[in-house]
């Protein structure tokens, strides 16, 4: 059973495959592990070195120490071994020395919880216990023959007299600083044989029957037989494409697209990266990021983004579900595996830079099964990245949750906050806020201004709140029941919404981003349980990078800078540290969002309103509105609008106004005469900005 510290997907201290729970919390306050020690030497011998490894599985809210444990030898606890009093997550060792007048069949090893620190739980887990002691040449016990021999310098060889040895063609292998194979004589039990001394250290001796030694088949790694030189690549700035082989083709198609949009895309097959960075084992994790590393390093310039291609299913249980560690069926299924537990796909380079945990690459994925779901969502790419500039691509959506009024209001206001954000320079957003007001678990809006804002665009959707059971507390309906004028950037602050290491397509990730023709072009989101500070101060700073700080970036680089900056302010532990991990991008991670590189100013026929629509005699003057919107950079360059008049004789009037900024949208109003002795008859207006 795998041990977890807390929420934070790397792997840290207090985390590994280990036992069951025990302690205050628990059936049990004690756990004991028994150490078979037979046909040990009782005299003239070194004493027993042994030791036990356990971590705290547990973090009670305390003001001082919140665990408290001792560990005993003996089988009614007749040896103290060590007492320990600590707070929060920790691997412990407790080691110990066994005399061998001391030494029985059996070595007991208790560890017991002392509950005297008022705690509601102190909880721990055993990793494992072991003894190293001096045994007889009587092997009868042991079913596996596996020991070690001293080395023996004052002489080359020394003879070994076996006793309890029941195979009837054994076959010795010696390994330390050289390797033998050695052959025994038998007789009734027993076996005797020479080992040559290895010189410097000891010897670890094997012993097996003849008929299990099985010679192992070479096969070719490769058709060629040949690895691909991955670090003799010299792509720039690569955009790189791990893929499972399975997806070969869409993945070869997708680098097309990237290549012919100037990005120098490297494909790599995770399969290869196995055999030759992970040491062979499949579905390892560190294959990928020793490739990473490998990259980083050899490479003539920096890989700009890291796009994982193919579905991850997590390795430990969870909800219920086995995980693919001991289960055939899902781990056909995993295509291409996180890293850590809770999966993240950021660990794959973080801290390849240095100390900071912050991703060396922009990294993002999409969860497919098959080529048509990769290239389904580059059709979506495709479509985003081909539109001109538009009025609709600074509509940003906001929905606010929450179960009580306190917590409705909390969350308004955190969306206000991004309002702010968005709407200043340099994005210069139309932001729509929608909240929920009801105490109702789930509340579903399907009001005609959320679907016709959909439908028209929408470049950036937020929501804030809670979530379960694959919907948001305020929720718009299912993604396919919608109809979506463009694919924006979902970011969600909830819990659970982005775990996309489930088996299938369940999470709210893929729910928009594994849709054809629909839903979002990427979803950003936590794997895991979500704090609201920290969610908060992660997309407060999200929305500055997006708006300002690195306005027109790729999304992946801002997620990077985010990570970056609050790791800066001091997110570096604990479940502050954990939120920067969490929020994966289930989309390509070199997206931007809408972000031109210059104010783009647009009037038509339409922008322009007189006041009144009817003109009299008995009226002086009139009102002209002209909108102008502003479907690009906001800006704060000062501006003018001018609106000249042309009377039916010829006659032309210029009128003149000033705007000193332009974030999107903001109306000019002149007052001009109507002047009926020059003015009966067509008037041509031109408004010029």
């Amino acid at each position: 059973m795998l041990a977890f510290s807390n929420n934070d997907p790397d792997y840290v201290e207090g985390e590994g495959w280990m036992g069951t729970r025990f302690g205050l919390g628990t059936s049990s306050l004690e756990q004991t592990v028994t150490l078979s020690t037979s046909n040990a030497v009782s005299s003239s011998a070194p004493a027993a070195v042994g030791k036990t490894v356990f971590a705290s599985a547990s973090n009670a809210s305390s003001p001082g120490d919140n665990h408290h444990i001792r560990v005993y030898r003996g089988p009614n606890d007749n040896v103290l071994l060590d007492e320990l009093t600590f707070s929060g997550y920790q691997l412990n060792t407790t080691a110990f020395n066994i005399s061998p007048s001391q030494m029985s069949d059996e070595t007991v090893i208790n560890h017991v919880v002392v509950d005297d620190l008022d705690l509601p739980s102190d909880q721990f887990r055993i990793g494992y216990a072991e003894i190293t002691y001096s045994h007889s040449l009587d092997l009868s016990d042991m079913q596996e023959i596996d020991f070690s021999l001293s080395a023996n310098p004052s002489q080359d060889k020394y003879h070994v007299d076996l006793s309890g040895i029941e195979f009837s063609e054994p076959i010795i292998y010696s390994i330390g600083a050289s390797q033998y194979r050695i052959t025994g004589v038998t007789g009734d039990q027993t076996l005797d044989f020479l080992v040559p001394d290895q010189t410097s250290g000891s010897s670890r001796i094997v012993i097996v029957q003849e008929s299990e030694v099985t010679e192992l088949a070479l096969e070719k790694v490769t058709p060629s037989g040949q690895f691909t030189d991955y670090s003799a690549l010299s792509p720039d700035s690569a955009f790189i494409i791990i893929h499972h082989p399975s997806l070969i083709d869409a993945a070869q198609t997708y680098a097309t697209y990237r290549t012919n949009a100037d990005r120098d895309a490297a494909i790599i097959d995770v399969e290869q990266l196995f055999d030759q960075y992970g040491g062979g084992i499949r579905k390892h994790f560190l294959a990928i990021r020793r490739f990473c590393d490998d990259a980083i390093d050899s490479w003539e310039s920096r890989p700009g983004h890291l796009f994982l291609m193919g579905k991850s299913i997590f390795f430990v249980p969870q909800n219920n579900l086995s995980g693919i560690r001991k289960n055939p069926n899902l781990y056909s299924q995993c295509l291409l595996p996180s890293f850590g537990s809770p999966g993240s796909d950021l660990l794959y380079t973080s801290g390849l830079d240095g100390p900071s945990i912050t991703p060396a690459i922009p990294t993002g994925r999409i969860s497919a099964y098959n080529s048509q779901e990769v290239l389904d969502y580059l059709d979506k790419v495709v479509y985003n990245e081909s539109r001109d500039p538009a009025a609709w691509m600074k509509n940003v959506l906001h929905f606010g949750g929450g179960t009580t009024e306190l917590e409705q209001n909390r969350f308004a206001g955190y969306l206000q906050d991004y309002e702010d954000i968005i709407e200043d320079t340099c994005y210069g957003g139309n932001v729509n806020t929608f909240l929920k007001t009801s105490s109702l678990p789930i509340v579903v809006n399907l009001s005609d201004s959320i679907s016709d804002i959909i439908a028209e665009g929408v470049s950036i959707l937020t929501f804030f709140g809670h979530a379960g059971g694959g919907q948001f507390d305020q929720s718009i309906d299912e993604p396919e029941n919608l109809e979506w004028g463009a694919h924006p950037m979902v970011i969600v602050n909830s819990c659970f919404s982005g775990d996309i290491h489930q088996p299938g397509h369940v999470s709210t990730s893929e729910d928009y981003v594994i849709l054809a023709d629909k839903g979002a072009i990427g979803f950003l989101a936590s794997v895991q349980q979500g704090s609201e500070g920290y969610l908060n101060s992660y997309s407060t700073e999200l929305y500055k990078q997006i708006s300002r700080k690195n306005y027109g970036k790729s999304i992946g680089y801002l997620m990077q800078q985010t990570i970056d900056s609050l790791f800066q302010a001091g997110f570096t532990q604990g479940d502050a540290r954990a939120s920067l991990m969490m929020n994966l991008l289930e989309g390509d991670p070199a997206v931007s969002i809408f972000s031109p590189d210059r104010p783009d100013l647009y009037i038509d026929a339409s922008s322009i309103s007189f006041f009144p629509q009817e003109v009299t005699a008995v009226i002086d003057s009139i009102d002209i509105e002209v909108v102008v919107t502003n479907i690009g950079k906001a800006t704060n360059v000062p501006f003018d609008v001018s609106l000249t008049r042309t009377l039916p004789n010829g006659t032309e009037f210029v009128y003149s106004a000033n705007l000193d900024r332009l974030y999107f949208r903001d109306t000019v109003r002149f007052t001009i005469p109507t002047d009926f002795s020059n003015g009966f008859g067509i008037n041509t207006f031109e408004v010029q900005v």
